[in-house]
């Protein structure tokens, strides 16, 4: 049960505010603003005593606070200690949407070590960037990280490629092909995976594999 909130009311700017502004053409501006300051503010500071508690937290609770925060990329099959950690990354995540910081962090909940390469490291194009990582890697996340990616990214920032630096065995083929150019295509062995209608198979040259 949320605990009532005594302090501030949905129209508290409203009930305070001068004669003069409760005019029509004025209190449509009050009432935005407070209701702005109740949504985004009061609401949630009640959650500051369960963030406190994250780390003891199990996976019901971590679920409701979750759900309750809106957290982006909550699963609710997620290991627990991935779910603590993306509950905590979550409000750092906010703060800094829009840098290479933001989505390091968010890579980081489910691969260590990741790197942001930006563009003069790779001669790309002016505000491209290529993700790194290090570590085992699973194909089937691919889909995945570049949701993660294109979410906490700035517009104006080029999400072009993905390197795998890992010691796993890497169920791939590799065949050439001349459609749209492209001279050599890697796929996993069984299935095909597409990422927003892009085959992983490297028609656009995104992903790149390194042993």
């Amino acid at each position: 049960m949320k605990t009532k909130n005594y302090i501030y009311t949905p129209t508290n700017i409203l009930d305070l505010a001068p004669q003069i502004l409760k005019e029509k053409k004025f209190k449509i501006i009050l009432e935005v603003t407070d209701f702005l300051i109740y949504k985004y503010i009061v609401r949630n500071i009640h959650f500051l005593k369960y963030y406190e508690r994250i780390d003891t937290m199990k996976h019901d609770e971590l679920d409701l606070f979750a759900e309750e925060l809106d957290v982006d990329f909550y699963k609710y099959d997620l290991e627990l200690e991935e779910k603590r950690k993306l509950c905590r990354t979550a409000f750092a995540i906010q703060m800094i949407k829009g840098t290479p910081e933001a989505i390091k962090r968010i890579l980081n909940v489910f691969y260590k070590n990741t790197k942001i390469l930006e563009f003069p490291e790779f001669n790309g194009e002016y505000g491209a960037f290529k993700i790194e990582i290090k570590g085992n890697s699973e194909i089937e996340k691919l889909k995945e990280i570049e949701t993660k990616v294109n979410l906490v990214k700035k517009h104006s920032q080029h999400f072009t490629g993905i390197t795998f630096k890992n010691s796993s065995n890497l169920n791939l083929n590799s065949f050439t092909s001349q459609r749209q150019g492209v001279k050599e295509q890697i796929h996993e062995a069984k299935t095909y995976i597409f990422l927003n209608n892009l085959e992983i198979n490297v028609l656009s040259g995104r992903y790149t594999f390194v042993k």
